[in-house]
C-alpha cells in the first residue's frame, strides 16, 4: 500500500483479494467489529474514501476510479435534540465486474449489481439493478443494457 491511510478498529476485518490494487492517497477506516471484503482484481483509484462502521462488500474485477466515497453508516438523530445520535451502519455491496465513475459517493444501503456503470460525480441513494447505467445527483437510470 503505497501512501495510504489505513485503520482498523478492534476485532475488525479488512481482506483484499488476490491481484487487487489500493492506490495513493486513499484513505479506508474499518470500524470495531466492522468488516470490508474486496475481491480480486479490484481496482480502487487514488484518494478513494471507504469508511465502514459494519460492512462493505466489493466484488471480483470492479473498478473504482479516484476521488470515490463509500460510507456504509449515517447518524440517527431522531429524537435527539441537538445531539450527535447514534451512529447506524448499513451494508453496501457492489457486485462484480462493476464501474464506478470518479468522484461518485455511494451512500449507507445501497446494493450495486453486477456489471453495472456508475457514471463520474454521481450520488448513489439507492439501490441500482444488474447491468445498467445510472449517473447524477441522486443517480438515475440512464441505460438498461
Amino acid at each position: 500500500f503505497p501512501s495510504h491511510d489505513i485503520s482498523l478498529g478492534k476485532h475488525s476485518v479488512m481482506q483484499l483479494g488476490r491481484g487487487s490494487i489500493v492506490m495513493q492517497g486513499c484513505e479506508i477506516s474499518v470500524g470495531p467489529h466492522a468488516r470490508i471484503t474486496v475481491g480480486s482484481g479490484v481496482y480502487i483509484g487514488a484518494y478513494s474514501n471507504l469508511r465502514c462502521s459494519g460492512e462493505i462488500s466489493v466484488g471480483n474485477n470492479v473498478r473504482i476510479a479516484q476521488f470515490v466515497s463509500i460510507i456504509d453508516a449515517n447518524y440517527d438523530h431522531s429524537g435527539i435534540n441537538g445531539k450527535l445520535g447514534v451512529l447506524v451502519p448499513e451494508k453496501v455491496a457492489i457486485g462484480a465486474n462493476t464501474v464506478i465513475g470518479a468522484q461518485s459517493v455511494l451512500l449507507p444501503g445501497i446494493v450495486i449489481g453486477e456489471g453495472t456503470v456508475i457514471g463520474a460525480g454521481s450520488v448513489v441513494t439507492k439501490s441500482v439493478p444488474p447491468h445498467e447505467i445510472w449517473a447524477g445527483n441522486p443517480a438515475r437510470l440512464i441505460v438498461a443494457k
